[in-house]
């Protein structure tokens, strides 16, 4: 007989300071309610350091209620989210590990020059020259990046300083006007072989917000594994397949809003459609001619295949490796140009996780002049299909206000079962509302909760229903 796939999985926020009281208090209250296992979730607040001594202690504990009580036992691979930066020590460890991004700078002069251009700070790429024709058209592309190099030309406002240059001599006043110029830059200064109209389009690349690690390229996620992933098996890789059940990855990022980098980008990009990127940079930034949209089409591409091989194709073999299901979801779905900046081909990421999930935050997944936040929800639901996973799941009911009562949650989880999601992590279980935590993350779905009496009701409910929905079988095949 197959194995019964349980589908209310409650996010145990740890926010506080971990007492052994109070875990075995709120574990049997999940427990009674209907739960069918919890995450151990490191959430903003927590005082017991996480990875500490104190932190496998509290761990061990909720192990062993979780076994006394019929719980499962589910990884939350992050020091609170997004998942792939082991809480900031992926970068600290190696800080050659940080993401970076592509930055452009755009600005149209006109006459004979010589021009002069400041561009976005970072390393530069490759700088280029367009030659606007009538009407606007980009004409000859020129490469202009011979003509650039780094120079400082702002001055910053004036200031009194009120001590000698030496940091150490600061007992006498020595009050003098100082002003320094802003950061190092590349710049241009261009003459152009015909005076005319042209649109300078320079390409830069530098780090991100200094906290993500690269993941468009294997070293990173594979650091992140050790760091966050490898301490539990260590510790506790006997009970994996048994009471530990699974892993989830919460919103993963390559850290840049619109074009993330890797050095080793173009000899990536060569590899799979046979020309030089960086020749084409320009294209990226600004709409040249009808090879604009195709060359940034492959870019995503590329990019697509770096982080579905290096970031869920490395985290899937981990949990494979150690009998556990691979469940979570990429970044924010109900955003769907940012899915497809951040998760190109969105669908065929989930390609590797046994349960894909999607994160519909706040009530209006449900609003019907709101269905782009129900997309992710069809995604994952059509990439459980494909790929031939029994179940697809939602990070649910987040954000959706102090006043959702038990039927604002049932019509809720309802339109999550009609869109196929079978798999419910239920967001979330606070370990403490004290202070602003009330606000954080908001209604406490926990025994704060006015009907949290009731709750049992609800959750057998939606047992038996993803039970049922994950029996069943597709009668046909649609295409749309």
């Amino acid at each position: 007989m197959a194995e019964t796939r349980s589908a209310a999985i409650a996010q145990y926020f740890l926010n506080h300071r971990l007492e052994p009281v109070e875990i075995a208090w709120q574990l049997r209250e999940i427990a009674k309610a209907g739960y069918q296992g919890i995450f151990a979730h490191a959430r903003p607040g927590l005082l017991t350091p996480f990875m500490s001594d104190a932190w496998w202690e509290a761990i061990d504990q909720i192990l062993e209620l979780c076994r006394e009580l019929g719980l499962e036992f589910w990884l939350w691979d992050e020091d609170y989210f997004p998942s792939g930066l082991a809480g900031g020590r992926v970068v600290w460890d190696d800080p050659g590990l940080i993401s970076r991004a592509l930055n452009f700078s755009i600005e149209t002069c006109q006459g004979a020059g010589p021009f002069e251009v400041d561009f976005a700070p970072g390393m530069l790429l490759g700088a280029f020259a367009l030659k606007l024709e009538a009407g606007g058209a980009c004409g000859e592309i020129l490469d202009v990046t011979s003509a650039c190099g780094t120079r400082r030309q702002r001055w910053e406002p004036l200031y009194i300083y009120h001590r000698a240059y030496s940091p150490q001599i600061d007992q006498v006043a020595h009050p003098h006007w100082r002003s320094t110029f802003e950061e190092n830059r590349f710049a241009l200064m261009w003459t152009p072989p015909a005076p005319g109209e042209y649109k300078i389009v320079a390409v830069t690349v530098s780090p991100t917000d200094g906290v993500h690690p690269d993941m468009l390229r294997p070293e990173g996620p594979r650091r992140f594994i050790e760091l966050a992933c490898e301490p539990y098996a260590e510790r506790y890789g006997a009970e994996f397949g048994k009471l530990i059940k699974g892993s989830f990855t919460d919103e993963p990022s390559p850290g840049a809003m619109l074009y993330p980098w890797t050095p080793g980008f173009p000899r990536e990009f060569q590899r799979d459609h046979g020309y030089d990127l960086l020749p084409h940079l320009a294209h990226l930034a600004v709409d040249i001619d009808e090879r604009s949209p195709l060359i940034r089409h492959r870019f995503r591409q590329t990019q697509h295949r770096l982080q579905k091989t290096n970031y869920c194709e490395q985290l899937g073999r981990w949990c494979a490796d150690h009998q556990l299901r691979f469940a979570g979801h990429l970044t924010r779905t109900e955003w769907l140009s940012l899915t497809a900046a951040w998760w190109p081909n969105e669908l065929r990421c989930y390609q590797p996780f046994d349960i894909p999930v999607s994160d519909p935050l706040t009530a209006s997944v449900g609003w019907p002049d709101a269905s782009s936040y129900h997309t992710g929800l069809k995604v994952v639901s059509s990439a459980a299909h494909l790929f031939g996973r029994e179940q697809a799941g939602s990070d649910c009911l987040a954000v959706i206000g102090d006043e959702a009562a038990l039927r604002d949650l049932k019509y809720l989880l309802d339109y999550h079962l009609v869109l196929g999601i079978n798999y419910f992590a239920v967001h979330g279980l606070p370990y403490s509302l004290e202070g602003l935590r009330k606000d954080e993350v908001p209604p406490s779905l926990f025994y704060q909760h006015t009907e949290w009496q009731y709750m049992p009701a609800l959750l057998d409910y939606l047992r038996q229903t993803s039970e049922t929905l994950t029996g069943g079988r597709h009668l046909c095949e649609v295409a749309v």
